[in-house]
Protein backbone atom coordinates (compact mmCIF):
# COMPACT_ATOMS: atom_id res chain seq x y z
CA UNK A 1 0.00 0.00 0.00
CA UNK A 2 2.98 2.13 0.78
CA UNK A 3 4.26 1.70 -2.49
CA UNK A 4 1.20 2.67 -4.20
CA UNK A 5 1.23 5.64 -2.06
CA UNK A 6 4.89 6.39 -2.93
CA UNK A 7 3.99 5.61 -6.60
CA UNK A 8 0.80 7.85 -6.89
CA UNK A 9 2.96 11.04 -5.11
CA UNK A 10 6.23 10.44 -7.93
CA UNK A 11 3.33 10.74 -10.55
CA UNK A 12 1.96 13.94 -8.98
CA UNK A 13 4.96 14.88 -8.70
CA UNK A 14 5.96 14.75 -12.91
CA UNK A 15 2.70 16.16 -13.57
CA UNK A 16 3.20 19.02 -11.93
CA UNK A 17 6.88 19.33 -12.90
CA UNK A 18 5.39 18.84 -16.57
CA UNK A 19 2.90 21.86 -16.21
CA UNK A 20 5.54 23.87 -14.91
CA UNK A 21 7.49 23.42 -17.92
CA UNK A 22 5.22 24.20 -20.55
CA UNK A 23 3.03 27.13 -18.89
CA UNK A 24 2.09 29.89 -20.76
CA UNK A 25 1.35 32.03 -17.75
CA UNK A 26 4.68 31.50 -15.94
CA UNK A 27 3.89 31.91 -12.11
CA UNK A 28 0.16 31.16 -12.43
CA UNK A 29 -1.09 27.59 -10.80
CA UNK A 30 -3.04 26.59 -14.66
CA UNK A 31 -0.18 26.36 -16.51
CA UNK A 32 -0.75 26.00 -20.12
CA UNK A 33 -4.87 26.50 -19.86
CA UNK A 34 -7.43 27.95 -18.39
CA UNK A 35 -9.46 24.87 -16.80
CA UNK A 36 -13.16 25.70 -15.47
CA UNK A 37 -16.42 23.83 -15.20
CA UNK A 38 -19.77 25.37 -16.51
CA UNK A 39 -22.53 23.26 -16.07
CA UNK A 40 -20.70 19.62 -15.74
CA UNK A 41 -18.48 20.42 -18.58
CA UNK A 42 -14.32 20.84 -17.78
CA UNK A 43 -13.13 23.31 -20.33
CA UNK A 44 -9.31 23.95 -20.72
CA UNK A 45 -9.26 27.55 -22.64
CA UNK A 46 -5.76 28.46 -24.91
CA UNK A 47 -4.37 31.66 -24.94
CA UNK A 48 -5.16 31.73 -28.28
CA UNK A 49 -8.84 31.39 -27.96
CA UNK A 50 -8.88 27.20 -28.57
CA UNK A 51 -10.25 24.99 -26.05
CA UNK A 52 -10.37 21.07 -24.92
CA UNK A 53 -13.26 19.84 -23.17
CA UNK A 54 -14.32 17.02 -20.92
CA UNK A 55 -18.18 15.89 -20.55
CA UNK A 56 -19.21 13.37 -18.01
CA UNK A 57 -23.20 12.92 -19.16
CA UNK A 58 -23.49 10.53 -15.55
CA UNK A 59 -23.57 13.39 -13.96
CA UNK A 60 -21.56 11.61 -11.52
CA UNK A 61 -18.64 13.80 -10.50
CA UNK A 62 -15.21 13.57 -12.66
CA UNK A 63 -13.35 10.29 -12.61
CA UNK A 64 -11.03 9.04 -15.24
CA UNK A 65 -9.14 6.30 -15.36
CA UNK A 66 -5.45 7.09 -16.36
CA UNK A 67 -3.89 3.52 -16.22
CA UNK A 68 -4.44 2.78 -19.96
CA UNK A 69 -1.56 3.94 -22.43
CA UNK A 70 -3.20 5.97 -24.71
CA UNK A 71 -5.73 8.28 -22.98
CA UNK A 72 -8.62 10.05 -25.33
CA UNK A 73 -10.93 11.27 -22.40
CA UNK A 74 -11.15 14.49 -23.57
CA UNK A 75 -12.38 15.96 -27.04
CA UNK A 76 -9.17 16.74 -28.84
CA UNK A 77 -7.88 13.26 -27.87
CA UNK A 78 -10.40 12.01 -30.07
CA UNK A 79 -13.20 10.98 -27.55
CA UNK A 80 -16.67 10.67 -29.26
CA UNK A 81 -18.76 13.36 -28.11
CA UNK A 82 -21.14 13.36 -31.14
CA UNK A 83 -24.49 11.91 -29.02
CA UNK A 84 -24.32 15.20 -26.87
CA UNK A 85 -22.27 18.07 -29.19
CA UNK A 86 -23.54 20.49 -32.09
CA UNK A 87 -21.34 21.47 -34.81
CA UNK A 88 -21.97 24.30 -37.53
CA UNK A 89 -20.69 24.22 -41.12
CA UNK A 90 -17.19 25.03 -40.22
CA UNK A 91 -17.01 22.39 -37.53
CA UNK A 92 -16.89 24.53 -33.89
CA UNK A 93 -18.55 23.11 -31.24
CA UNK A 94 -21.35 25.58 -31.14
CA UNK A 95 -23.39 23.35 -28.04
CA UNK A 96 -22.44 20.69 -25.55
CA UNK A 97 -26.29 19.24 -24.47
CA UNK A 98 -27.47 21.99 -22.93
CA UNK A 99 -24.11 24.39 -22.50
CA UNK A 100 -24.25 26.95 -25.56
CA UNK A 101 -20.66 27.97 -27.17
CA UNK A 102 -20.27 31.54 -29.04
CA UNK A 103 -17.14 32.24 -31.16
CA UNK A 104 -15.70 36.00 -32.14
CA UNK A 105 -15.16 36.90 -35.97
CA UNK A 106 -11.85 34.76 -35.93
CA UNK A 107 -13.31 31.51 -34.28
CA UNK A 108 -12.08 32.13 -30.69
CA UNK A 109 -14.42 31.19 -27.82
CA UNK A 110 -15.93 33.81 -26.02
CA UNK A 111 -18.28 32.51 -24.24
CA UNK A 112 -18.85 29.12 -22.78
CA UNK A 113 -22.60 28.54 -20.63
CA UNK A 114 -22.47 31.77 -18.50
CA UNK A 115 -18.64 32.31 -18.37
CA UNK A 116 -17.20 34.57 -20.92
CA UNK A 117 -13.90 35.46 -22.30
CA UNK A 118 -12.24 38.66 -23.95
CA UNK A 119 -9.06 39.10 -25.65
CA UNK A 120 -6.52 42.16 -25.56
CA UNK A 121 -5.40 43.52 -28.68
CA UNK A 122 -2.40 41.50 -29.64
CA UNK A 123 -5.35 38.46 -29.63
CA UNK A 124 -4.09 36.66 -26.33
CA UNK A 125 -6.76 35.80 -23.57
CA UNK A 126 -7.09 39.29 -21.35
CA UNK A 127 -10.13 37.65 -19.21
CA UNK A 128 -11.78 34.81 -17.88
CA UNK A 129 -14.68 35.16 -16.57
CA UNK A 130 -14.20 37.51 -13.48
CA UNK A 131 -10.26 36.84 -13.91
CA UNK A 132 -8.21 39.29 -15.38
CA UNK A 133 -4.84 38.37 -17.03
CA UNK A 134 -2.24 41.18 -16.64
CA UNK A 135 0.91 41.90 -19.31
CA UNK A 136 3.24 44.32 -18.75
CA UNK A 137 4.59 46.81 -22.32
CA UNK A 138 6.35 43.93 -23.90
CA UNK A 139 3.19 41.98 -23.67
CA UNK A 140 4.82 39.48 -21.84
CA UNK A 141 2.26 37.74 -19.26
CA UNK A 142 3.10 38.87 -15.32
CA UNK A 143 0.01 38.06 -12.85
CA UNK A 144 -3.59 37.53 -12.61
CA UNK A 145 -6.43 39.02 -10.66
CA UNK A 146 -9.82 37.54 -9.38
CA UNK A 147 -11.09 34.52 -10.19
CA UNK A 148 -13.67 33.30 -12.33
CA UNK A 149 -17.09 32.84 -10.52
CA UNK A 150 -18.05 31.56 -7.09
CA UNK A 151 -17.74 27.63 -8.58
CA UNK A 152 -14.05 28.32 -9.68
CA UNK A 153 -12.74 30.73 -7.25
CA UNK A 154 -8.98 28.61 -7.36
CA UNK A 155 -7.54 26.17 -9.39
CA UNK A 156 -7.13 22.48 -8.40
CA UNK A 157 -4.93 19.90 -10.39
CA UNK A 158 -6.12 16.88 -11.46
CA UNK A 159 -3.83 14.33 -13.31
CA UNK A 160 -5.98 14.07 -16.09
CA UNK A 161 -5.52 18.16 -17.04
CA UNK A 162 -2.31 17.19 -18.53
CA UNK A 163 -4.14 15.16 -21.63
CA UNK A 164 -5.86 18.18 -22.17
CA UNK A 165 -4.75 19.22 -25.69
CA UNK A 166 -4.85 21.34 -29.01
CA UNK A 167 -6.79 20.46 -31.67
CA UNK A 168 -4.52 19.59 -34.62
CA UNK A 169 -4.00 21.72 -37.33
CA UNK A 170 -6.68 20.28 -39.87
CA UNK A 171 -9.33 20.57 -37.03
CA UNK A 172 -8.54 24.33 -35.49
CA UNK A 173 -11.12 26.80 -36.17
CA UNK A 174 -9.13 30.02 -35.38
CA UNK A 175 -8.06 32.00 -38.44
CA UNK A 176 -6.29 35.23 -38.99
CA UNK A 177 -9.39 36.53 -41.11
CA UNK A 178 -13.26 37.69 -39.30
CA UNK A 179 -15.24 34.76 -41.27
CA UNK A 180 -17.70 34.30 -39.05
CA UNK A 181 -18.61 37.45 -38.38
CA UNK A 182 -21.89 37.38 -40.73
CA UNK A 183 -22.64 33.49 -40.13
CA UNK A 184 -24.99 32.26 -37.59
CA UNK A 185 -25.03 29.05 -36.32
CA UNK A 186 -28.41 27.26 -35.89
CA UNK A 187 -28.87 25.67 -32.35
CA UNK A 188 -31.24 23.18 -31.07
CA UNK A 189 -32.51 22.47 -27.68
CA UNK A 190 -30.62 19.26 -26.76
CA UNK A 191 -34.27 17.15 -26.59
CA UNK A 192 -34.91 18.00 -29.93
CA UNK A 193 -31.12 17.06 -30.86
CA UNK A 194 -31.54 13.83 -28.81
CA UNK A 195 -34.16 12.51 -31.33
CA UNK A 196 -32.51 13.87 -34.33
CA UNK A 197 -29.29 12.12 -33.60
CA UNK A 198 -30.68 8.97 -33.37
CA UNK A 199 -32.66 9.77 -37.16
CA UNK A 200 -29.54 10.44 -38.30
CA UNK A 201 -26.42 9.34 -36.90
CA UNK A 202 -25.88 6.26 -38.94
CA UNK A 203 -26.09 8.01 -41.99
CA UNK A 204 -22.76 9.62 -42.13
CA UNK A 205 -23.73 12.49 -39.44
CA UNK A 206 -20.64 13.90 -39.34
CA UNK A 207 -20.56 15.32 -42.74
CA UNK A 208 -17.71 17.23 -43.99
CA UNK A 209 -16.85 21.05 -43.24
CA UNK A 210 -15.68 24.07 -44.56
CA UNK A 211 -12.41 25.24 -44.05
CA UNK A 212 -11.63 28.84 -42.50
CA UNK A 213 -11.13 30.82 -45.25
CA UNK A 214 -12.79 28.44 -47.84
CA UNK A 215 -15.35 29.14 -50.31
CA UNK A 216 -18.60 28.48 -49.32
CA UNK A 217 -21.45 27.16 -51.37
CA UNK A 218 -24.31 26.47 -49.19
CA UNK A 219 -24.84 26.75 -45.64
CA UNK A 220 -26.79 23.27 -44.01
CA UNK A 221 -26.21 24.43 -40.05
CA UNK A 222 -26.63 28.10 -40.15
CA UNK A 223 -27.54 31.33 -42.39
CA UNK A 224 -25.81 34.58 -43.59
CA UNK A 225 -26.85 37.57 -42.14
CA UNK A 226 -26.68 41.44 -43.49
CA UNK A 227 -24.92 42.52 -40.89
CA UNK A 228 -22.24 41.65 -38.48
CA UNK A 229 -23.81 39.46 -35.94
CA UNK A 230 -23.77 39.92 -31.73
CA UNK A 231 -20.77 37.70 -30.69
CA UNK A 232 -22.05 37.07 -27.16
CA UNK A 233 -25.44 36.14 -26.24
CA UNK A 234 -26.62 35.76 -22.64
CA UNK A 235 -29.69 33.59 -21.48
CA UNK A 236 -32.05 35.19 -19.89
CA UNK A 237 -34.42 32.67 -19.33
CA UNK A 238 -35.27 31.97 -15.93
CA UNK A 239 -35.79 27.69 -15.85
CA UNK A 240 -32.71 27.81 -17.47
CA UNK A 241 -30.80 29.88 -15.02
CA UNK A 242 -32.39 27.71 -12.57
CA UNK A 243 -31.41 24.72 -14.27
CA UNK A 244 -28.08 25.64 -15.09
CA UNK A 245 -27.73 26.36 -11.37
CA UNK A 246 -28.87 22.97 -10.02
CA UNK A 247 -27.02 21.11 -12.36
CA UNK A 248 -23.80 22.83 -12.12
CA UNK A 249 -23.70 23.09 -8.39
CA UNK A 250 -23.38 19.43 -7.75
CA UNK A 251 -19.91 18.03 -10.20
CA UNK A 252 -18.17 21.29 -9.35
CA UNK A 253 -18.68 20.76 -5.84
CA UNK A 254 -17.77 17.38 -6.11
CA UNK A 255 -14.59 18.25 -8.36
CA UNK A 256 -13.62 21.24 -6.69
CA UNK A 257 -14.87 20.87 -3.31
CA UNK A 258 -15.93 24.42 -2.47
CA UNK A 259 -17.21 25.72 1.04
CA UNK A 260 -19.76 24.03 2.01
CA UNK A 261 -20.66 27.38 4.17
CA UNK A 262 -21.83 29.94 1.36
CA UNK A 263 -25.23 29.63 1.04
CA UNK A 264 -27.60 28.88 -1.87
CA UNK A 265 -29.05 32.34 -1.41
CA UNK A 266 -25.62 34.47 -1.57
CA UNK A 267 -24.08 32.21 -4.48
CA UNK A 268 -27.70 33.21 -6.29
CA UNK A 269 -27.36 36.70 -5.18
CA UNK A 270 -24.15 36.82 -6.21
CA UNK A 271 -25.10 35.15 -9.85
CA UNK A 272 -27.79 37.64 -10.49
CA UNK A 273 -25.51 40.94 -9.35
CA UNK A 274 -22.61 38.61 -12.05
CA UNK A 275 -25.95 38.69 -14.77
CA UNK A 276 -26.63 42.22 -14.32
CA UNK A 277 -23.36 43.17 -15.21
CA UNK A 278 -22.77 41.36 -17.69
CA UNK A 279 -26.04 42.13 -19.39
CA UNK A 280 -24.92 46.23 -18.66
CA UNK A 281 -21.70 45.29 -19.81
CA UNK A 282 -23.03 43.90 -23.09
CA UNK A 283 -25.52 46.90 -23.57
CA UNK A 284 -23.02 49.11 -23.05
CA UNK A 285 -20.83 47.05 -26.29
CA UNK A 286 -23.97 47.17 -28.21
CA UNK A 287 -24.20 51.08 -27.80
CA UNK A 288 -20.66 51.05 -28.35
CA UNK A 289 -20.91 49.23 -31.85
CA UNK A 290 -24.02 51.06 -32.46
CA UNK A 291 -22.06 54.31 -31.87
CA UNK A 292 -19.33 53.50 -34.08
CA UNK A 293 -21.44 52.69 -36.49
CA UNK A 294 -22.87 55.71 -36.26
CA UNK A 295 -19.81 57.55 -36.09
CA UNK A 296 -18.50 56.14 -39.17
CA UNK A 297 -21.65 56.61 -41.37
CA UNK A 298 -21.69 59.96 -39.98
CA UNK A 299 -17.65 60.32 -41.24
CA UNK A 300 -18.56 58.94 -44.61
CA UNK A 301 -21.31 61.11 -45.00
CA UNK A 302 -19.07 64.10 -44.11
CA UNK A 303 -16.68 62.69 -46.48
CA UNK A 304 -19.24 62.60 -49.41
CA UNK A 305 -20.17 66.50 -48.40
CA UNK A 306 -16.96 67.39 -48.39
CA UNK A 307 -16.04 65.84 -51.81
CA UNK A 308 -19.29 67.36 -53.20
CA UNK A 309 -18.80 70.53 -52.00
CA UNK A 310 -14.96 70.40 -53.62
CA UNK A 311 -16.43 69.17 -56.43
CA UNK A 312 -18.75 72.21 -56.77
CA UNK A 313 -16.06 74.26 -55.38
CA UNK A 314 -13.85 72.82 -58.72
CA UNK A 315 -16.81 73.66 -61.24
CA UNK A 316 -17.10 76.87 -59.98
CA UNK A 317 -13.95 77.81 -60.66
CA UNK A 318 -13.35 76.10 -63.51
CA UNK A 319 -16.97 77.94 -64.51
CA UNK A 320 -15.94 81.47 -63.15
CA UNK A 321 -12.25 80.77 -65.09
CA UNK A 322 -13.82 79.70 -68.25
CA UNK A 323 -16.04 83.44 -67.90
CA UNK A 324 -13.33 85.43 -67.21
CA UNK A 325 -11.46 83.82 -70.07
CA UNK A 326 -14.07 84.62 -72.25
CA UNK A 327 -14.30 87.96 -70.75
CA UNK A 328 -10.66 88.67 -71.33
CA UNK A 329 -10.82 87.94 -74.95
CA UNK A 330 -13.54 89.75 -75.83
CA UNK A 331 -12.18 92.72 -73.78
CA UNK A 332 -9.14 91.75 -75.63
CA UNK A 333 -10.58 91.75 -78.83
CA UNK A 334 -12.47 95.23 -77.94
CA UNK A 335 -9.26 97.18 -77.21
CA UNK A 336 -7.60 96.88 -80.68
CA UNK A 337 -10.62 97.99 -81.99
CA UNK A 338 -11.29 100.58 -79.83
CA UNK A 339 -7.40 101.68 -80.27
CA UNK A 340 -8.25 101.57 -83.74
CA UNK A 341 -11.18 103.76 -83.41
CA UNK A 342 -10.03 106.17 -81.44
CA UNK A 343 -6.48 107.01 -83.50
CA UNK A 344 -9.11 107.03 -86.65
CA UNK A 345 -11.24 109.58 -84.66
CA UNK A 346 -7.87 111.53 -83.76
CA UNK A 347 -6.62 111.88 -87.37
CA UNK A 348 -9.95 112.76 -88.45
CA UNK A 349 -10.24 115.44 -85.56
CA UNK A 350 -6.55 116.30 -86.46
CA UNK A 351 -6.67 116.61 -89.96
CA UNK A 352 -9.86 118.44 -89.79
CA UNK A 353 -8.05 120.97 -87.33
CA UNK A 354 -5.11 120.97 -89.69
CA UNK A 355 -7.78 121.74 -92.30
CA UNK A 356 -9.51 124.62 -90.47
CA UNK A 357 -5.69 126.34 -89.60
CA UNK A 358 -4.43 125.86 -92.98
CA UNK A 359 -7.90 127.77 -94.59
CA UNK A 360 -7.32 130.26 -91.55
CA UNK A 361 -3.83 130.44 -92.71
CA UNK A 362 -4.54 131.13 -96.12
CA UNK A 363 -7.61 133.74 -95.81
CA UNK A 364 -5.19 135.66 -93.69
CA UNK A 365 -2.34 135.68 -96.07
CA UNK A 366 -2.99 138.05 -98.90
CA UNK A 367 -5.35 140.46 -95.65
CA UNK A 368 -1.39 139.99 -94.36
CA UNK A 369 0.45 140.93 -97.47
CA UNK A 370 -1.58 143.85 -98.27
CA UNK A 371 -1.44 144.94 -94.91
CA UNK A 372 2.57 144.32 -95.00
CA UNK A 373 3.25 145.57 -98.48
CA UNK A 374 3.46 149.54 -97.58
CA UNK A 375 5.93 148.58 -94.90
CA UNK A 376 8.17 146.56 -96.93
CA UNK A 377 7.65 149.40 -99.71
CA UNK A 378 8.84 151.91 -97.30
CA UNK A 379 11.51 149.50 -96.06
CA UNK A 380 13.14 149.31 -99.40
CA UNK A 381 12.94 152.56 -100.06
CA UNK A 382 15.07 153.61 -96.61
CA UNK A 383 17.74 150.68 -97.72
CA UNK A 384 17.58 152.09 -101.05
CA UNK A 385 18.53 155.36 -99.73
CA UNK A 386 21.20 154.22 -97.64
CA UNK A 387 22.99 152.28 -100.49
CA UNK A 388 23.01 155.31 -102.27
CA UNK A 389 23.87 157.25 -99.51
CA UNK A 390 26.76 155.13 -98.27
CA UNK A 391 27.84 154.65 -103.06
CA UNK A 392 28.22 158.50 -103.18
CA UNK A 393 30.42 158.65 -99.68
CA UNK A 394 32.79 155.89 -101.44
CA UNK A 395 32.78 157.87 -104.25
CA UNK A 396 33.89 160.94 -102.53
CA UNK A 397 36.64 159.13 -100.57
CA UNK A 398 38.16 158.09 -104.17
CA UNK A 399 37.82 161.09 -105.22
CA UNK A 400 39.77 163.21 -102.22
CA UNK A 401 42.41 160.44 -102.35
CA UNK A 402 43.23 160.17 -106.11
CA UNK A 403 45.72 163.86 -106.03
CA UNK A 404 47.55 162.79 -102.74
CA UNK A 405 48.40 159.40 -104.82
CA UNK A 406 49.45 161.57 -107.76
CA UNK A 407 51.97 164.21 -104.92
CA UNK A 408 53.32 161.05 -103.62
CA UNK A 409 54.27 159.59 -106.63
CA UNK A 410 55.78 162.99 -108.45
CA UNK A 411 57.81 163.41 -105.09
CA UNK A 412 59.04 159.58 -105.08
CA UNK A 413 60.62 159.95 -108.85
CA UNK A 414 61.96 163.71 -108.51
CA UNK A 415 64.26 161.93 -105.76
CA UNK A 416 64.96 158.73 -107.56
CA UNK A 417 66.68 161.02 -110.25
CA UNK A 418 68.59 163.03 -107.99
CA UNK A 419 69.73 160.23 -106.72
CA UNK A 420 70.64 158.88 -110.21
CA UNK A 421 72.31 162.13 -110.82
CA UNK A 422 74.72 162.38 -108.13
CA UNK A 423 75.98 159.00 -108.96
Amino acid sequence: MKKIYLFLSFLVIGFAAKAATISDYPGSPYGEAFIFVEDGVEFAVYPDGQFDFYYNPQRNGFNINLSTPNVNFSYNSGYNYDPYVQYDDFGAVIQIENVPIYYDYYGRIVQAGRITLDYHPFGGLARVGHLFLHYDHHNHYTHYTGYINVYNRNYIYRPWHRYYTRPMAHFTIVYNEPYRAYYYPHRMKYSSYKKYYKKHYKKDFRRSYYRPGERVTSYYRGEVTNSPRKIRVVRNDRNDRQRSYSDSRSPQRDVYRNRQSRSVQNDRGSMTRTENARQQRNTREQRAVASEANRRTQQVRNNEAAARQRGNAREQRAVTSEANRRTQQVRSNEAPARQRGNAREQRTVTSEANNRTQQVRRTEAPARQRAERPARQERRAVVKESRQERTSAKRAERTQKQPEVQNSENTGRRSSRSARGGN
